[in-house]
């Protein structure tokens, strides 16, 4: 049985079809470049939690371009003076 077609988020649907197609190009000399697909980081400072992720989106996934942000968490100073600072 075929699933339900279903919508799209935006004004108009994607250039590219569902499912990807290729993983990015690697090289055997620069492997210190690859990037990967999926970043996850978090932790627990008392009463909060971090949780943090960077993503390949659709686009590149379908098309083999990598992820092409990156993600920074990291923690200044101790206790309930500690600062943390999360980037994308």
């Amino acid at each position: 049985m075929p699933r339900p077609r279903t919508g799209f988020v935006g004004s108009r649907p994607p250039t590219y079809e569902p499912e990807p197609t290729a993983l990015p190009v690697a090289r055997p000399g620069e492997l210190a470049d690859v990037v990967a697909d999926t970043v996850l980081d978090g932790a627990r400072y008392g009463t909060c939690t971090l949780r943090a992720a960077s993503v390949r989106g659709d686009s590149a996934r379908f098309r083999g371009e990598p992820r092409r942000d990156a993600l920074l968490t990291a923690r200044f100073g101790h206790d309930e003076a500690a600062l943390v600072l999360v980037a994308v």
